[in-house]
């Protein structure tokens, strides 16, 4: 199963994930992160707590085979990113990718925040940002009643700035407003040293609230990566199982133990393991044998004999060419 989990920005409630699950369609599943708990919990004091408040939510609700997706829009994109890399460093679990919406990347620290504003000033600030419903503001009496838990949420993420810098092993999209003046180009740049998979940008007209004049666009988006994701998966472990198979027939050749090569993708068959004509025939020959196929040698090049990751690719062709 897929299951994509939201984690919203600062302060917001359900109505910012309303429309998720029906546009993602039947085939991801979709949960809202509460980081900062229920209404009248107590709010988390930094972003380590948040981030184990919200695994334990994402553990909660997923199973040992499920595809995990995050996607976070500002202050969410970093409580994502915390949960994740929480995730993968305590519990040996990771993500199949990080959807970042309208926020710098984690060790760049934001310089102008407003959590310690008064009450007045934080209260037409928020206001003025669009997605707190208007009746929210209509009493002074009910408003001091929920902006402590806003004021802290606002808190925590002005508070924040990532110096771990754990990379985690997911491909990764960021979603920017064009007119945002909160996100700077070397702040989403910033993102692409914290993935070993890859970023993808995306930029859509508006500011730092673009998000709510673009939900359908960007859920048709992550809706498509993540295909894209599965797809790219897929495909790298199938050329991680055909490397392993590789080193083990050629250990097997050289009368090598396999348990002690250091062999990777990028290992020079013949310069650094130096195999000569005879061993490369039998090796050729046995891996015929156990991939099953007959391999074209018209086709073979230098190249292609060149490392263990180049061969793994002309093998991969080989087999699924003869598989369809």
């Amino acid at each position: 199963m897929t299951v994509l989990f939201g984690f919203p920005g600062a302060g917001a409630g359900k109505n910012v994930f309303e429309i998720w699950q029906t546009s993602l369609g039947s085939e991801i599943v979709f949960h809202e992160v509460l980081y900062s708990g229920r209404m009248f919990q107590p709010g988390c004091k930094d972003m380590k707590e948040a981030a184990e408040r919200c695994a334990q939510q994402v553990r909660g609700a997923v199973r040992e085979d499920d595809d995990i997706y995050f996607f976070g829009h500002c202050m969410g994109a970093a409580v994502a990113y915390e949960t994740a890399k929480y995730l993968q460093v305590h519990c040996d679990m990771h993500i199949r990718g990080l959807f970042i919406s309208a926020f710098i990347s984690p060790d760049v620290p934001i310089e102008d925040g407003i959590s310690h504003w008064d009450d007045r000033e934080f209260a037409e600030e928020i206001r003025s940002h669009g997605t707190f419903p208007e009746e929210f503001f209509v009493k002074p009496e009910l408003l001091k009643l929920f902006l402590p838990r806003i004021r802290a949420d606002y808190r925590m993420i002005e508070e924040y700035c990532d110096r771990e810098h754990v990379v985690l092993d997911c491909p990764f999209a960021g979603f920017f407003g064009k007119d945002d003046p909160s996100v700077t180009e070397a702040g989403i740049i910033g993102w692409k040293n914290y993935t070993t998979r890859g970023f993808l940008k995306f930029m859509f007209p508006g500011n730092h609230y673009f998000y709510y004049d673009h939900q359908e666009e960007i859920i048709a988006k992550i809706r498509e990566l993540i295909e894209v994701f599965r797809r790219e998966e897929t495909g790298r472990k199938e050329k991680e199982e055909m490397e392993k198979l590789i080193k083990k027939v050629l250990a097997e050749t050289m009368e090598l133990d396999p348990e002690h090569t250091v062999w990777n993708s990028d290992t020079d068959i013949v310069n650094e393991i130096g195999v000569d004509s005879l061993q490369l025939v039998r090796f050729l020959l046995k891996m015929e044998e156990e991939l099953n196929i007959t391999i074209d040698y018209d086709a073979l090049t230098f190249e292609d004999l060149q490392t263990i990751g180049s061969l793994a690719a002309f093998l991969s062709r080989c087999t699924g060419s003869q598989q369809k």
